[in-house]
């Protein structure tokens, strides 16, 4: 039987309020790169077959300080929610959080040029199908991001059928759960 464990990126900048804009790509903060040193910590006795990241900075820095090897393989499908024109501006902290729970209760027509629940659903979907077979039976990491996350444990377990994904708690930075296949 072989193991798929799910590891959301460490503190960033953007999680430290510096910013908001979900595919920026920003740095773990000190307080990043300890979470992930504590990760390495916990998983020192696996052999990873496999090791993904998303491919931004936070996610491949958080892969190789947790999993202590470098040959992390970097794939797009697993990379953080597209947010469209919310990309491009700045808007305060409460506003963003407005949008942000609305959009994940399922208004994703709400933001202009947001990736919708289907196109993440699909992306996700795909990459598991493919990494799940090349890997049967095998330990397998994965980096990723707090909205992607979302739709890999409704791989495993079941999709909301009101397409209210806010209902699906998030990861803390440098958490993870562990899913059998």
């Amino acid at each position: 039987m072989g193991r798929v464990f799910v590891v959301r990126h460490g503190e960033s900048e953007w999680n430290s309020g510096v910013a908001k804009r979900l595919r920026e790509d920003v740095r773990l903060t000190e307080t990043g790169v300890a979470q992930a040193h504590s990760l390495a910590g916990i998983f020192k006795e696996i052999s990873w077959d496999a090791i993904y990241s998303s491919p931004l900075t936070r996610a491949q820095h958080t892969a190789r300080i947790a999993s202590s090897r470098s040959d992390i393989l970097i794939d797009p499908r697993i990379t953080e929610t597209y947010f469209g024109e919310m990309e491009k501006i700045e808007i305060d902290q409460k506003k963003w959080m407005d949008v942000w729970q609305e959009y994940w209760e399922g208004n994703t027509g709400l933001i202009a040029g947001a990736e919708t629940f289907e196109d993440m659903k699909t992306r996700v979907d795909n990459f598991l199908n493919e990494i799940l077979t090349a890997h049967k039976g095998k330990d397998i990491l994965l980096v990723t991001h707090g909205g992607t996350q979302k739709f890999i444990w409704c791989y495993f377990n079941e999709h909301p059928s009101d397409s209210n994904y806010h209902k699906i708690s998030p990861l803390g930075n440098c958490e993870y759960f562990v899913e059998t296949f």
